[in-house]
């Protein structure tokens, strides 16, 4: 006896459910005997992309925090005059790099099937990725590593 769409709905209203409750996953806390629901178990925050940074293109950094930054490093050098859209150049360019890093880094850590990632991670992706801190690159005239 086929069944219409109309009759399995209402079969599966909550009247039609009494006595049945939902079973999902609680712990009971100790100091006040309350129940708390946990997240389902196969979730997990690392895999997915950060939402609140994904769909923006606004800097991560405070422009003044990191012109400070900047102008601290570069006096120590020699001293340097900087154009605003020099200093947000190199904060874009320096964030997209950093932003690179940690997400081979996150990558590196979740192969490792971990969520968290750690300095080994971070110094990983740098040997990959060839950068060290140790060691200069050298430039030709081109600017391009020789």
């Amino acid at each position: 006896m086929a069944r219409t769409m109309a009759e399995v709905k209402s079969q599966e209203s909550p009247a039609f459910k009494k006595g049945k409750k939902d079973k999902k996953k609680t712990i009971t806390t100790t100091t006040q005997g309350s129940t708390i629901p946990t997240s389902t178990p196969g979730a997990t925050s690392s895999e997915a992309p950060p939402r609140t940074y994904a769909p923006t293109t606004d800097l991560h950094f405070p422009k003044s925090s990191f012109q400070k930054v900047v102008r601290e490093i570069s006096r120590k050098l020699r001293p340097v005059r900087f154009e605003a859209q020099g200093l947000l150049a190199l904060q874009e360019a320096s964030e997209a790099f950093l932003c690179g890093l940690y997400e081979d880094a996150a990558s590196l850590a979740l192969h490792g099937r971990r969520k968290t990632v750690r300095i080994r991670d971070l110094q990983l992706s740098q040997r990959l990725r060839g950068v060290h801190g140790h060691c200069r690159v050298e430039v030709n005239s081109l600017g391009w590593p020789s």
